[in-house]
């Protein structure tokens, strides 16, 4: 997952280049990323990407992994604020975070380190261990 800055190469066939969103094209792939994804009660995406110090170009994709990213960070941030205390929402919670697996961000945009990692925190998880979820929050999602 990340954003890049390109120069102006030409390779003579348009459709080997890759294909790079501005701003306004990132924004409309995260709006429409965010509105298929279902949050916990009282959440809410934030209403556009992190703002960038310099006029940047984006990746296709990138804006799917960022809403996607904060997707499984209010999921699990949920799971975490339910797991002693209410056992239905801490599962519901839970089984969300099953889903995350599928989701571009951990399926395409990530390495294969780093989906690993993802399925030990998400196996330790089942098993009531909160350390691996609580470090990916601690890491991966602001406040």
């Amino acid at each position: 997952m990340g954003v890049f800055l390109v120069a102006g190469c030409d390779s003579g066939d348009a459709k080997d280049q890759p294909v790079i969103l501005d701003r306004s094209a990132a924004e409309q792939e995260y709006r429409r990323t965010a509105e298929t994804l279902t949050l916990p009660a009282g959440a809410t995406f934030p209403g556009a990407l992190p703002k960038a110090e310099a006029e940047l170009m984006y990746e296709p994709g990138y804006a799917t992994s960022i809403a996607e990213n904060f997707w499984i960070c209010a999921w699990g941030k949920e799971w975490l604020a339910r797991r002693e205390n209410d056992r239905p929402a801490a599962q519901a919670a839970l089984d969300r975070l099953g889903e995350a697996p599928r989701t571009a961000f951990l399926s395409k945009h990530l390495d294969a380190a780093g989906r690993r990692l993802f399925a030990g925190h998400l196996a330790k998880a089942r098993a009531g261990d909160p350390i691996g979820f609580r470090q990916y929050v601690d890491a991966n999602c602001t406040a």
